[in-house]
């Protein structure tokens, strides 16, 4: 899972159930929750387009932007380019412009109105050796 802070809620996105490395299987979830800090409560939100983990993720302006992950789309397994934009005030999910590299486990940072994507490895978890990515990339909305 990852979590963003937006407005004093902590939002947990996305994920894996499972473990492929156990000796079990692993189910990637299209989880999107929500933690009040004032009123310690959770809530369900409008889940994510695409059930994904290994995300990198980043508020700016009051929108979380989730980055990369690995996965399945319809008969397609591996790792993603993906750029899926939540506003919570609207309770809606957009798309963004993709990632030029396809990436999970990777760094994310946001410094003013850029949002850093670092490093990462370009294939699926459990698919092998990983190759590390050595791309950097910066995406401005």
């Amino acid at each position: 899972h990852s979590i963003a802070a937006v407005d004093g809620k902590l939002y947990a996105l996305g994920g894996r159930v499972g473990s492929c490395y156990s000796g079990g299987w692993s189910s990637n979830v299209w989880m999107n929750e929500a933690y009040d800090i004032a009123t310690n409560t959770w809530t369900t939100r409008a889940p994510m387009p695409t059930a994904r983990s290994g995300t990198g993720i980043a508020a700016l302006d009051g929108k979380i932007y989730v980055l990369g992950g690995e996965g399945w789309i319809d008969d397609f397994g591996g790792v993603f380019r993906a750029n899926e934009v939540y506003d919570p005030k609207s309770n809606t999910w957009s798309r963004a412009a993709r990632m030029i590299t396809p990436r999970h486990g990777f760094a994310v940072a946001q410094v003013g109105n850029a949002i850093y994507a670092v490093s990462g490895v370009n294939n699926a978890g459990g698919a092998g050796t990983l190759s590390v990515v050595p791309v950097n990339e910066i995406y401005e909305p």
